[in-house]
């Protein structure tokens, strides 16, 4: 699953390096933030490819933007489930769970605008309020929270919804977070939807 990951990681930063015409030396500092950063584990780099490559193919219908997706992909995501997970004891040792901080639909959506904020703004003062880039930024901004609930409701906790007043965790399947079949097939469903967004986009 490691190498499926770093071969991502690896077709992800090259096509970054093609789209906005990268040197080696920033080729290198992104390939190392997506694949060796410690503090980010394998579950969260899935969720950046695919969701890299869902926003990429929806805002592309508006306006072709790789590296603005990728920017909210990672936002998004690390925002998500830095604040939407907590660890607890077990007798196995601590281990990661979701809560409905960030981990419900309606949440996600809020969540992932936020973190589209910062983009929107400097697209903003860069390029006018009115052009393609803040659509691209606001499509993306909407969609990266709901593309986090959609890999996450086909492992074990799934996500949370409320019934009666009480959160409900609903699974559409119980794969394992570290699953090599969810993991890989999330993986090349993302790398095969930003080629699908080139396409369109040429």
């Amino acid at each position: 699953m490691r190498k499926s990951v770093s071969r991502a990681s690896s077709i992800i930063t090259g096509l970054l390096v093609m789209s906005i015409g990268l040197n080696s030396t920033e080729y290198l500092s992104i390939y190392k933030l997506i694949l060796f950063n410690k503090k980010t584990c394998m579950k969260l780099k899935t969720h950046f490819v695919f969701s890299i490559g869902l926003l990429t193919l929806a805002s592309s219908f508006f306006g072709f933007s790789l590296i603005i997706s990728a920017i909210i992909s990672v936002l998004g995501n690390t925002l998500i489930d830095r604040l939407g997970h907590k660890e607890i004891s077990t007798r196995y040792g601590k281990i990661p769970v979701r809560t409905p901080l960030t981990h419900t639909l309606p949440r996600s959506v809020f969540w992932g605008l936020i973190s589209s904020m910062p983009v929107i703004i400097v697209l903003g003062l860069a390029y006018g309020m009115l052009n393609t880039k803040i659509l691209t930024a606001l499509i993306d901004g909407i969609l990266v929270g709901p593309s986090h609930m959609l890999l996450d409701v086909f492992t074990e906790n799934g996500i949370y919804v409320k019934r009666n007043g009480k959160w409900k965790r609903v699974a559409l399947a119980h794969f394992s977070y570290d699953s090599s079949l969810i993991n890989g097939l999330a993986i090349v469903l993302g790398i095969i939807m930003i080629f699908a967004a080139m396409e369109l986009h040429h």
